[in-house]
């Protein structure tokens, strides 16, 4: 549920204010990381990536076994995606053929 206020500047050219009202400003992506990061750190938890807007990134890795796979909008996995090589996704014709890691 948005509401949106117009606010008109000194010379009329309109301003748009976007405020979100009794939803959480964290995307499904932002929580699932939030989460996550709260869970004791094991080699096989699994941190989603999120892009800026809050999207999930259409490919997820696990980096204690250099797997990657597709994700979809929900952030679930595309079937026949893992992989430990080279990797294309279908939905958003994304390729990469070396994937780095980061621990936290």
């Amino acid at each position: 549920m948005y509401m949106q206020i117009r606010i008109f500047a000194l010379n009329d050219l309109p301003i748009f204010i976007h405020v979100r009202i009794g939803q959480d400003p964290l995307s499904t992506c932002e929580k699932k990381h939030k989460e996550a990061l709260q869970l004791p750190a094991t080699p096989l938890r699994l941190i989603p990536s999120c892009k800026r807007d809050g999207r999930f990134e259409e490919i997820q890795c696990l980096p204690v076994s250099s797997e990657c796979w597709c994700v979809d909008e929900s952030g679930k996995e595309i079937i026949g995606t893992r992989t430990t090589g080279y990797l294309r996704c279908p939905s958003a014709g994304l390729e990469i053929s070396y994937v780095f890691f980061y621990f936290l």
